[in-house]
């Protein structure tokens, strides 16, 4: 072919070359072909046996991951983290339940007590105080519970503080005494007990607030009676009426725990002392508060008796005995 004509014939090609549509690059499903491998036909080789080798599996898993990164945005941040939990594979003997947390179930509080008339336990008796002349504390309840009222023995049920804590605080320092000895605290450790209101209930709410200051001013006057240096208040409920038959309103804010001062102790006669309750019900205070509360009272019985010259009287070992048994129970 003559030189000109090759060179015309050549420059046509590229030409024509060139105003030809351009192929689209390949698509995924077009590359990801390449690494499929038929399971029909053939002999010999991976590709007739029917078979996917581990190579091939692992080729297609790694242009699945590839085609993934390019096709999904990355995620970040929570997102990032919920979606590679949801993605990641659980062994099938993987315990998928540890996860779940299981709710708690919430303790029932009890329902509020309400008024009971006195007819409600007509059929228990009043428990007897234990008071003597000259007293170092007298300790006063707000009323007998059904425990007490029960057994006969003033703070006799097994979830109260009384007898615990009177004996950590030193008052009564050998040891810890029993519900069925609190009549004889009086004769071995100069300590009595007595209750704002005489009739037993299930707990304060059962009684009426005009009952409990009715009750002040007879409660008054058996403490003249008998005279003692102190008297504790066993619960906030029974001071704050005490309070309000003698001003007319409650203890106020800035009001504390402990020795009072004031208008209220008026007409006493002796100190005041103010501590919770040692009921079980009462859960508002730690045992360490309460300890602590006891342990200003319980120097303070410690130092009366130095002064009085008076000494605990301890119980002979057939006293203490005898006891054992109830020891065993009513902790």
């Amino acid at each position: 072919m003559p030189p000109k004509r090759r060179m015309l014939t050549e420059s046509l090609e590229q030409s024509e070359a060139h105003d030809a549509p351009q192929k689209p690059p390949p698509s995924f499903g077009g590359a990801l072909s390449k690494f499929v491998f038929s399971t029909t036909g053939g002999s010999g080789g991976d590709s007739g046996s029917g078979r996917i080798t581990r190579s091939s599996m692992r080729t297609v898993s790694t242009a699945r991951v590839v085609a993934t990164k390019l096709t999904k945005p990355a995620k970040t941040g929570v997102a990032a983290t919920v979606a590679a939990a949801v993605a990641e594979p659980k062994d099938e003997d993987e315990d998928t339940t540890a996860d779940i947390k299981t709710p708690k179930k919430k303790k029932k509080r009890r329902a509020p007590s309400v008024y009971a008339p006195p007819s409600t336990y007509a059929h228990l008796s009043p428990i007897p105080d234990a008071l003597a002349p000259n007293l170092i504390v007298i300790f006063i309840g707000i009323n007998p519970g059904l425990t007490s009222a029960t057994t006969g023995h003033a703070f006799a049920a097994p979830s109260n503080l009384f007898y615990r804590l009177l004996h950590s605080s030193g008052c009564t320092p050998d040891r810890r005494v029993a519900p069925c000895e609190d009549q004889e605290l009086p004769a071995r450790y100069g300590l009595g007990h007595t209750n704002l209101v005489g009739r037993p209930s299930r707990d304060a709410g059962e009684l009426s607030r005009a009952e409990m200051v009715a009750s002040v001013a007879g409660l008054r006057e058996k403490v003249g009676r008998w005279g003692p240096e102190a008297v504790c208040f066993v619960g906030k409920v029974v001071w704050e009426t005490v309070v309000k038959e003698k001003t007319g309103r409650g203890v106020g804010k800035g009001w504390e725990w402990g020795w009072q001062e004031g208008e209220a102790v008026e007409g006493w006669g002796c100190r005041v002392f103010v501590v919770p309750s040692t009921s079980g019900l009462v859960a508002g205070y730690s045992w360490e508060f309460k300890r602590e509360l006891w342990t200003v009272l319980g120097d303070w019985v410690q130092e009366r008796r130095r002064v009085r010259g008076e000494e605990v009287a301890l119980k002979t070992e057939e006293e203490f005995e005898g006891n054992l048994f109830f020891h065993k129970y009513s902790d």
